[in-house]
């Protein structure tokens, strides 16, 4: 998460960078709190989707929709051209400002997937 960082002067690639970061902080961070509560957790960790399920269906349905939208935005940002003229109008600053407040957004509940992921894993 500390790699996920958009600012005023970041561009196109920074800003698609930083989302691919920040869905793969919260799928790994996922897999840790998952590893603590389910013994199959090899097959689930080869699942971008059954990650997903598997969160929602342990922490309900809004963590498992910002898992998701975060998802789509990191295969958007990995893999759709247009992404930008698409979603941004292609505007950066639109774009930067979209990036900050969802960092923002998203940050209590990446620290909230950390910390029960360090308590499950304690109590073992």
């Amino acid at each position: 998460m500390d790699t996920v960082q958009v600012g005023s002067q970041s561009s196109e690639y920074d800003i698609r960078n930083s989302l691919s970061r920040l869905y793969y902080a919260f799928f790994h961070a996922s897999l840790a709190l998952l590893s603590a509560t389910d013994p199959d957790i090899d097959r689930i960790s080869k699942s971008h989707g059954l990650v997903h399920e598997k969160i929602q269906g342990r922490f309900g349905k809004r963590m498992g929709r910002v898992v998701r939208e975060l998802y789509d935005l990191r295969r958007e940002s990995d893999y759709e051209i247009n992404m930008f003229s698409d979603r941004y109008r292609g505007n950066i600053e639109e774009a930067q400002k979209s990036s900050i407040l969802l960092l923002k957004r998203v940050k209590t509940d990446f620290y909230w997937l950390v910390r029960s992921s360090e308590d499950f894993l304690r109590r073992k």
